[in-house]
């Protein structure tokens, strides 16, 4: 685990956001190609809700459906620059992380993050 802090704010675009259980059955929307750090997302659908998952978790089972491999949450956090968060992975270019402020998780896009000293 590596202690961060957030060089700029950030504000999620996605509040009503993809909660997926291992073996849920996904309708796969489309492929991430706007920013080249973030390579291997996938725009899923299931039900009513809307968000980005990372194409390792997902077995396509059809051209446009896919099987989860593990339980995902797609939460991004809204926060404010030079808050510290405690990084417990990284994936195509993102860090699930814990706000130290209140343990709060969820996604950052690690290009907002500067490691610091414990």
């Amino acid at each position: 685990m590596k202690k961060l802090i957030t060089i700029q704010k950030w504000k999620t675009n996605y509040p009503n956001l993809i909660l997926l259980k291992q073996n849920d059955v996904v309708e796969i929307m489309e492929k991430q190609n706007n920013n080249p750090k973030w390579k291997n997302w996938i725009f899923c659908k299931k039900k009513d809700k809307l968000g980005w998952v990372p194409s390792q978790i997902i077995n396509r089972i059809e051209n446009q459906k896919g099987i989860v491999k593990e339980n995902y949450s797609a939460k991004e956090l809204n926060i404010n620059k030079g808050e510290k968060v405690i990084k417990i992975k990284e994936l195509n270019g993102w860090g699930w992380v814990i706000r130290e402020l209140n343990n709060e998780e969820g996604w950052l896009p690690m290009e907002i993050l500067k490691e610091i000293e414990f």
